[in-house]
């Protein structure tokens, strides 16, 4: 199923990407849309979630790697985009795999499986360079 939605997902970025001109999907900074103060203290926290999310892995916290991770997945709603016009489907993309891998991470802590956590939260650190690279 997973598997099926992220295709539909791809097929839908990528037709409004083709139908939409240059202009509509230029290269956004989210710092331009939301208050410095506020990216910065929201950063932080999720830099902070993350850091504990590593250890707990390293450390097969089960419930703590449960948490973390939708710790990390609740504070990324703080910067919301949904609204903002011009957010281009790579961003898109990039966050919709985010989420992805931090519901991975909780599966993989629900079956005690360090390995696919490890996995997961590699690709989810990934996805934040690759964010923070392209659009902060």
């Amino acid at each position: 199923m997973k598997t099926f939605l992220t295709f539909i997902l791809l097929l839908i970025l990528s037709l409004s990407h083709l139908s939409c001109d240059r202009k509509s999907t230029k290269e956004i900074k989210i710092s331009d849309h939301v208050d410095n103060g506020l990216l910065e203290a929201h950063m932080d926290r999720v830099g902070a979630f993350v850091q504990w999310l590593d250890t707990a892995i390293d450390n097969k916290e089960w419930d703590k790697i449960n948490l973390y991770a939708r710790h990390v997945d609740s504070l990324c709603d703080v910067l919301s985009l949904d609204n903002i016009e011009g957010v281009p489907p790579e961003f898109m993309l990039i966050d919709y795999k985010y989420q992805e891998s931090i519901s991975c991470i909780v599966e993989a802590s629900e079956q005690r499986n360090v390995e696919y956590a490890r996995e997961e939260f590699e690709k989810m650190i990934k996805l934040c360079k690759e964010c923070h690279a392209g659009f902060m």
